[in-house]
């Protein structure tokens, strides 16, 4: 019998580690805050007290998910050591799956390679063997191959004049009252086409066609700020419809291929396509 995903997934693993005679702690602070499923605080037969934080999941190669867990335990002080555990989703707890999550746990915490290393990953196969990895090193590799994946990318394509028209129409149905928002002649109107939640950026397309690099660090606006929050992580940037006002500041580094945009803001409360 194969494990589900979820709660389940997770709730059979902590069992059957308790049924092995392991002795953990689960709380929602360690899952929502620290993105532990759960600690270990003993092992079998073992009089020792531990504490070794354990995030498992069936996503593989989960860019955000990795460098999120390496981030906080970096630092974090909430657990002696952190374990990121990825698993098959054909792993069978039932037939030996069980026996080699306990096994790479205790290794982690008991082999002298990693005496000194707070936090590590690890991959179990379906045939139960697996093996351990630098989080460090994976994310820095997973980054390179998504900015390699996303150069092979063509760019997201730029507003048509018939969107833009259309997004004006919009934009003045959803001003208070008939009057549309006036703008400053410095001032660009644009709309962003896509954005990359995890790296900050995206690109905007103005009223005129021209294309902009627009980062999250220039945004001004606390409701432009919350509406890029909402749009799905994903590997290369995603697109999103939202009407957008900047200066525009130019090309400010050597060899830019867009002109950046400075002191951002919504022009209207339009949600990101595909956000919740």
């Amino acid at each position: 019998m194969n494990f589900k995903r979820g709660f389940d997934f997770e709730d059979r693993i902590c069992t059957k580690l308790e049924t092995i005679g392991c002795r953990l702690q689960r709380d929602q602070r360690l899952d929502h805050k620290y993105k532990l499923d759960f600690k270990v605080i003993s092992f079998p037969d073992n009089p020792g007290t531990y504490s070794l934080g354990v995030q498992v999941t069936t996503k593989r190669d989960d860019y955000e998910k990795q460098n999120e867990f390496e981030s906080l335990h970096r630092t974090s002080n909430v657990a002696q050591k952190a374990l990121y555990v990825e698993l098959f989703d054909t792993l069978d707890l039932e037939d030996g799956g069980a026996l080699a999550v306990l096994t790479v746990i205790s290794g982690f915490q008991f082999d002298r390679r990693f005496r000194d290393a707070k936090v590590q990953g690890a991959i179990i196969y379906p045939d139960y063997s697996y093996e351990y990895f630098d989080v460090t090193e994976r994310c820095r590799a997973l980054r390179e191959r998504a900015k390699a994946e996303l150069a092979d990318q063509p760019r997201p394509a730029p507003a048509t004049p018939v969107q833009i028209d259309h997004l004006r129409a919009r934009l003045q149905n959803a001003d208070t009252g008939s009057r549309v928002e006036m703008r400053s002649a410095a001032e660009v109107n644009a709309v962003m086409t896509a954005y990359k939640r995890s790296e900050g950026y995206g690109f905007a397309t103005s009223a005129a066609g021209e294309n902009y690099f627009v980062h999250v660090n220039a945004v001004t606006d606390d409701r432009l700020r919350d509406e890029l929050n909402q749009v799905p992580y994903s590997e290369i940037p995603y697109p999103v419809e939202i009407p957008l006002a900047f200066v525009d500041a130019g090309y400010t580094k050597p060899g830019a291929k867009y002109k950046a945009a400075k002191s951002v803001r919504m022009r209207a409360g339009l949600r990101a396509a595909g956000a919740d």
